[in-house]
């Protein structure tokens, strides 16, 4: 009789094919296998899709042993595990020529992954971000395939930050969206290791000042220590729910946000929250991903999707829609893009970046 974790272990791979996106991957690492693997950044060269969605399917792949990854200098280079896929075939052919060997159903515990509470997802994302910030999980993409054109920061940009700042977790370029001027108090939702929050200090000076907020612990920590390091001297990173902001009401000039917010359960709160601390007139100015149509509820009901972007994003009429009802106006979708991930006849990721005016 075969064990139960054998065939936990070959169910966890069909499990992480069950994906067109993570098939595509896996044939791409297959074909570069004997060159020694690609980068993120090369696979998205070949497939578009936001960085954040390619390491939720990255991460599935590896923990389910179908691909490997190294780290070469600042690169991690990923290739496919020839030998789990080996194994797992041998495996199935076994079973198909002794039917005896059979492991009753009832000893097989049935895994529940569906999110019933604001609480859950919150764990969910604390713990997936937690990991990236100490380096035990991928950060996406690579820096030189970041957009050039609007879409991404650009190599200039990259170049003056301190080194472990752009994680490449974002899907935009929010700084860029409308001027930011010296002097401003900006607030960075979903700050991270710092990227954006660093950017925005360089535009408003020392007279003006910006203020990360993140719900990561680990990402604090990273973020402040990047700060020291770059010698910013008016940034500040706090801990804490961008649905309820540690943010005082009408103190802040300009909010920024770079693929977090579709993150959030309550979309409704935090546009609520943003409208709340920026001052009359104020502006906000986002990048995320939305959908057109809407993700079927076994999409939306998987934990490690929801933590991959796709999951926990809005269709794009009923998105802007919301920053309408939290009391924005001239709500603008300024760049808009289409990504081949997750993608069905009647859903499709996109990545909108927008500006609303309070």
């Amino acid at each position: 009789m075969e064990s139960i974790d054998s065939l936990r272990l070959v169910a966890a791979r069909f499990d992480a094919l069950a994906n067109p996106a993570r098939v595509r991957i896996l044939q791409l690492l297959l074909a570069a296998h004997p060159a020694g693997g690609m980068t993120a950044g090369n696979i998205q060269a070949e497939i578009l899709m936001p960085g954040s969605t390619l390491s939720h399917h990255l991460d599935r792949l590896g923990r389910a042993g179908l691909i490997r990854s190294r780290k070469d200098g600042r690169w991690i280079w990923y290739s496919a595990d020839a030998e789990g896929l080996r194994a797992t075939l041998d495996f199935l052919f076994q079973e198909c020529c002794t039917r005896h060997k059979v492991v009753p159903v009832e000893a097989l515990e049935k895994k529940e992954n569906t999110m019933k509470t604001e609480a859950e997802i919150h764990e969910s994302v604390r713990q997936a971000y937690s990991q990236i910030a100490e380096g035990k999980r991928s950060c996406c993409t690579d820096l030189t395939q970041l957009r050039d054109d609007g879409g991404g920061y650009t190599a200039e940009e990259i170049a003056s930050l301190p080194d472990g700042a752009a994680l490449g977790l974002g899907c935009g370029a929010p700084g860029r969206l409308a001027p930011l001027e010296e002097g401003m108090t900006v607030l960075d939702l979903g700050s991270g290791a710092g990227v954006d929050v660093f950017l925005a200090a360089q535009k408003v000076g020392p007279q003006g000042r910006v203020i990360g907020v993140d719900m990561t612990g680990g990402m604090i920590e990273k973020a402040r220590a990047n700060a020291a390091a770059g010698g910013y001297a008016n940034v500040e990173f706090r801990l804490g729910q961008i649905e309820k902001m540690p943010v005082e009401s009408g103190s802040v000039d300009v909010i920024l946000s770079n693929c977090v917010i579709n993150l959030a359960p309550d979309k409704g709160k935090v546009f609520s929250e943003a409208h709340r601390v920026l001052k009359p007139g104020g502006r906000m100015q986002i990048s995320d991903v939305v959908t057109r149509g809407t993700a079927p509820e076994e999409l939306r009901g998987d934990v490690e999707k929801w933590t991959g972007c796709i999951a926990g994003a809005m269709d794009r009429e009923q998105y802007l829609e919301t920053i309408r009802q939290a009391g924005f106006r001239r709500v603008t979708v300024e760049q808009e893009w289409a990504y081949d991930a997750c993608r069905t006849e009647t859903f499709a990721a996109l990545s909108i970046s927008v500006v609303a005016e309070k």
